[in-house]
Formats: structure tokens, sequence, C-alpha cells
């Protein structure tokens, strides 16, 4: 997920994102050592809200373009995107658990292995979902499973 640095002398935290999608760090100034873990906590809360929304619009341009735009495609993504509305300015934990609630759903959204959007997925929309049903096992003790999805 996301990493950070922070320099206590200077009050200069740097969230790094990670290092596949090349995204530029995010300089954050005047950041006191106690509010460094709300910050993180905000910043990943957002990172995930945006890759998640990209994700569902992406799929959905993907169903239309390939005419395979059917009832369990169009459910699936609407629940998504009731489900990033509903959360959009929760807290972490409450996103975190809502993720989790929907991950059979968004597996189902999944790119099939030959899809030129097949890597995205692995390498940022799981890792999103593993960290969700990994901190909702701290949060509200959740395990992380994982369904085989029929279409």
């Amino acid at each position: 997920m996301l990493s950070h640095i922070y320099y206590e002398k200077d009050q200069i935290l740097v969230v790094q994102y990670p290092a596949h999608l090349r995204m530029p760090s995010k300089r954050l100034t005047n950041v006191s050592a106690s509010s460094v873990q709300s910050i993180l906590q905000i910043q990943t809360l957002k990172y995930m809200q945006d890759r998640l929304t990209k994700f569902v619009n992406q799929r959905e341009k993907a169903f239309a373009f390939r005419k395979c735009y059917g009832q369990k495609e169009m459910m699936a993504i609407q629940i998504i995107r009731s489900m990033l509305k509903a959360n959009h300015e929760c807290r972490l934990p409450k996103f975190v658990k809502a993720v989790t609630d929907k991950q059979n759903t968004l597996f189902f959204l999944q790119p099939s292995k030959q899809s030129s959007c097949y890597e995205y997925f692995i390498g940022t929309i799981y890792p999103i979902i593993r960290w969700c049903a990994e901190a909702s096992s701290q949060y509200y003790q959740i395990p992380f499973h994982r369904k085989p999805v029929s279409r």
C-alpha cells in the first residue's frame, strides 16, 4: 500500500505510492509527529477510493465495449458505486469494512487473465482488497476469503 518517510526535525511527511503506478510522492510540510498517523489514514483512504473508482469506471467501459454488459455486471458495478458513494466521507476503518464486505463483488468484476487490465487488477486492486481484509480482521475480526466467481 502506501509508504511514508517522516522527517521529524523538519516536520515533513513524504507519502509514497506503489512504484508500479509511477505516481510522484506527496510532500506535506508542517506535520507534527502526533498527526502523522491521521494524515496517513486520510491519504490511504483517498488513494483506495480513487483507485477503486477508476477500476469500476474501466470495467463498465470494458463491458460496454465488449457488449457483455448483462444484468449481473450492471448490478456489480452499481453495488460498488453505491458502496463508494456511501463511504465517500467516512473514516478508514468504516471504508475498510465496506470494501471487505464487497470483496466478492470486486472479484466478480475482475478482468480475465487475457485482458490487458489484468495486471492492473493484480498489481493495484487486489492489494487494496487484501489490505482492507487484513485491516478489517484487526478492526472487526473478519477473515479474508475469496469465493469462486461464476459468470
